[in-house]
């Protein structure tokens, strides 16, 4: 696009198929789901001004070649543009990502985007974002963003993750086993508030290892030899618990 009006669009391209009959321009208004002829042009044409468009309409454009008894060629790349507008407030912005209901694919932060088509015409336009959990009580955590994108990172809890523990409540219990070391809560929660599935793994497996050996003894009665049981989960190799249930001996 070279130039534009209220009505009007200046294109031009690059002419690749000199050896075509013909050059159609096609448009569209509806996203560039559909496309319509604009105009059937020379086979050298470099360049067409669209008029008699619609005031602060987005269009997309593209080119076709055709030639007599070939068929026609694939479309060319889309160029998304619009015509001028009366100064006006800015429009709507729409298309939310994460859309309406959508899980963030990250724990501790959201990558936010939409789509806005005001124009030049409107001035400066600048963006606010809100953020909560409830709609009627949002809290403003960016403005005057000049681009349709914003990545919030805060420490947000996934359904309440650890029941609002904070770094010092990780702290107090973990130094109640004695680990006094401050840094290793910090490093701990962070961990936690990153990857809040991964302690998970170890706890289920501790659980899996202690009802194990509560069956081992249970069957093995006074014959329940610490170290063999040991031994027997080592020999069994990387296998589900299930297994080592079924098979535990006599």
């Amino acid at each position: 696009m070279t130039g534009r009006t209220k009505t009007s669009i200046n294109l031009s391209w690059k002419n690749n198929a000199t050896e075509s009959d013909q050059i159609v321009l096609e448009q569209s208004i509806d996203g560039g789901t559909t496309f319509t002829t604009c105009a059937t042009l020379q086979a050298d044409a470099t360049s067409y001004n669209a008029t008699n468009l619609l005031v602060d309409q987005t269009y997309h454009f593209r080119l076709i070649t055709q030639k007599a008894g070939l068929d026609a060629s694939t479309p060319s790349e889309i160029l998304k543009t619009a015509t001028e507008g009366e100064p006006q407030i800015p429009h709507q912005s729409h298309t939310p990502s994460p859309a309406v209901n959508e899980v963030s694919r990250f724990y501790t932060s959201v990558d936010f985007s939409w789509e806005n088509e005001t124009g030049p015409w409107a001035g400066d336009v600048s963006y606010s974002l809100f953020f909560g959990a409830d709609a009627a009580s949002l809290t403003e955590v960016s403005n005057n963003l000049t681009t349709t994108s914003f990545t919030f990172e805060g420490e947000m809890e996934m359904n309440k993750t650890y029941y609002g523990w904070s770094e010092d409540d990780v702290y107090n219990f973990i130094s109640s086993y004695g680990f006094n070391d401050k840094s290793v809560a910090t490093q701990m929660y962070s961990q936690m508030l990153s990857e809040p599935a991964n302690y998970c793994k170890y706890v289920l497996g501790y659980v899996g290892f202690m009802e194990l050996k509560a069956a081992a003894m249970q069957k093995q009665g006074n014959s329940f030899n610490l170290k063999e049981f040991h031994k027997y989960i080592l020999d069994m190799g990387p296998v589900q618990f299930d297994i080592l249930f079924e098979n535990l001996p006599e």
